[in-house]
């Protein structure tokens, strides 16, 4: 959960339509459990925003703490040309693996109330996602190596996935995942170049400019949930 997720302080959000009979099962979950989990995603989203909003200086000066920090397809992508395979998948795998488990962990605590968030995040493709939850059912954890994506690590977490076959088949898919990044990004080496020299050249314009695009978004995030708690206010009993 930019790859990443939105912010777990959305949840939760009541599912839009009706997911499948499996997955609304309400989750074996405490109170504990779910404050885990939220605070997982929280961090690995707010670590996420921090490294786009600085990912030009970081492109730069610093390829490695990049995808360390942010592993997202278009970072791996640019970093191909400074870091070398074996580097790069020693830092991106474990990496995109613990923010595939944070999804699961989500699942695994919120249940069908996941669900919503995701739909939430997609309401014009919800079509799209409720083919996506038949296709996992039918399929299982295996369908995690062709798509390794945060929406079927959550789907993954709200059926109850035992932790060791999501985590075999997350790591099998994140490995092809990166390794296609990474390759792709060696095949885009020139062009990378060119526009690391451009970069270089406007560092400090280009650094800025990300900080302020993640700042209006987090404002632009902080004021729509601010409109729907009021909405929520005027509608109460």
């Amino acid at each position: 959960m930019v790859d990443h997720a939105r912010p777990a302080e959305d949840l939760p959000r009541e599912p839009l339509g009706t997911p499948p009979a499996a997955l609304r099962a309400p989750p074996p979950a405490s109170p504990r459990e779910r404050r885990l989990a939220v605070a997982l995603v929280s961090l690995t989203t707010a670590v996420g925003a921090g490294a786009t909003a600085f990912s030009p200086w970081l492109l730069v000066h610093h390829p490695a703490w990049l995808v360390a920090l942010s592993p997202d397809m278009r970072h791996i992508v640019l970093t191909a040309t400074s870091l070398d395979l074996q580097t790069a998948l020693l830092i991106c795998v474990p990496r995109r693996v613990f923010g595939m488990y944070t999804a699961w962990a989500l699942g695994a605590a919120y249940g069908a109330a996941a669900l919503g968030f995701i739909e939430g995040r997609y309401p014009r493709v919800l079509r799209v996602v409720r083919f996506i939850e038949r296709a996992f059912l039918r399929t299982g954890p295996v369908l995690l190596v062709a798509w390794p994506s945060y929406t079927l690590s959550s789907i993954a977490g709200v059926v109850r996935t035992p932790f060791p076959r999501f985590l075999l088949a997350t790591t099998f898919g994140q490995l092809g995942y990166v390794l296609a990044s990474y390759y792709f990004g060696v095949e885009l080496g020139s062009l990378t170049d060119r526009f690391l020299d451009w970069l270089r050249e406007h560092l400090l314009a280009t650094t800025l400019l990300c900080v302020a695009a993640v700042g209006l978004q987090l404002v632009s995030r902080v004021r729509r949930r601010a409109r729907e708690q009021r909405a929520r206010g005027d509608h109460a009993p």
